[in-house]
């Protein structure tokens, strides 16, 4: 079994970045609740884009975007877990086409063996489940 982890850098200038436009999925994405999620298609108008590069992942507030090409390359590799919910990303120059892509909740997370810091809300030590299971 393979496994992938992505992130996004915000260190690159000429990124195209969303700021507030989707606050209205940010909480749904951020608890993988895909049940107050439709999957119809959005318009999001970016405000103020600062950017003109396109990235295939774009990670914001919460919410984790990729591009039709990125998809693509999921389907061909039979990625067949997410829920997928299309976006149209337009500025005033032009518009491209997203996928929100939310992978499904994983009970990963040994509670018995993490230490977290309650003053702080940091983790000091954790471990994780090797047979964990999907929500």
């Amino acid at each position: 079994m393979k496994y992938f982890a992505l992130d996004s850098s915000h260190i690159v200038e000429g990124y195209v970045t969303i700021t507030s436009e989707l606050n209205d999925i940010s909480q749904a994405c951020f608890d993988s609740e895909f049940q107050y999620l439709n999957g119809n298609e959005k318009i999001v108008p970016l405000k103020d884009c600062n950017g003109t590069i396109w990235p295939d992942f774009i990670y914001e507030n919460g919410i984790p975007l990729i591009s039709q090409k990125f998809k693509s390359f999921l389907d061909e590799n039979k990625v067949d877990n997410l829920f997928y919910k299309k976006l149209i990303l337009k500025t005033d120059r032009e518009e491209k086409e997203y996928y929100l892509a939310l992978p499904p909740k994983i009970d990963c997370l040994n509670l018995e063996n993490t230490v977290v810091d309650d003053l702080f809300g940091t983790v000091e030590h954790f471990e994780i489940n090797t047979s964990f299971r999907m929500h």
